[in-house]
């Protein structure tokens, strides 16, 4: 195969690539777009007036002209049902209340981050006390903490201390935390996960 030919493929391959991303990009426009008013082409629609009711399965212009003649708009809710729902209502009020709806979710969302601390198998007892209050604080902002013990050279034969050691800083936290994911190795690494009460 001639290189020119190669290269030919190659741009073959590239532009079916993009066209792809573009229809994707474009369908997943479609999906999240909110069709209003003349921008409802679909033959039959259920119709819901402004105070609940349903006014019946009508056809586009029909059901556009009933918002009409109340100075409201047709917005369809349900575009994806057998016969698409629609419903008059006031669009811009519509709006208005579905961004403060999105904005009180996103307010009272918990977001949960997982802090890590790492201790040492010769970690010294006040040091321990020190990571311990650390823990609490994350603990108490409602993260997840991931508790670290790196072991180095002979101190992976010491596995059974070690793990004693992990369990005494655990359990100067179990008061106020419980455990996600018990004490378990990973490499020369020995972890626990610690989350708040429930």
């Amino acid at each position: 195969m001639h290189i020119g030919e190669k290269e030919n493929q190659k741009t073959s391959k590239i532009n079916r690539q993009q066209i792809y991303i573009s229809i994707y990009r474009k369908e997943e426009k479609n999906l999240k777009k909110t069709y209003v008013n003349e921008d409802i082409r679909f033959k039959l629609v259920m119709v819901i007036d402004e105070n609940g009711n349903r006014l019946g399965t009508l056809s586009s212009d029909a059901a556009y002209t009933a918002a009409l003649e109340r100075e409201l708009d047709l917005v369809c809710v349900s575009p994806n049902a057998p016969v698409p729902v629609c419903k008059i209502m006031d669009y811009g009020k519509y709006k208005y209340t579905q961004k403060k709806l999105e904005k009180e979710s996103k307010k009272h969302q918990v977001k949960v981050e997982i802090k890590e601390i790492q201790l040492t198998y010769t970690i010294a007892e006040h040091d321990m006390a020190t990571k311990a209050r650390a823990c609490e604080r994350f603990i108490n902002d409602n993260n997840i903490v991931k508790i670290v013990m790196r072991l180095r050279g002979r101190e992976t034969s010491l596995l059974d201390a070690a793990k004693e050691k992990m369990q005494a800083f655990v359990d100067m936290n179990i008061e106020y935390c419980s455990i996600k994911k018990d004490i378990y190795n990973e490499g020369r690494d020995l972890i626990v996960l610690l989350e708040k009460k429930r």
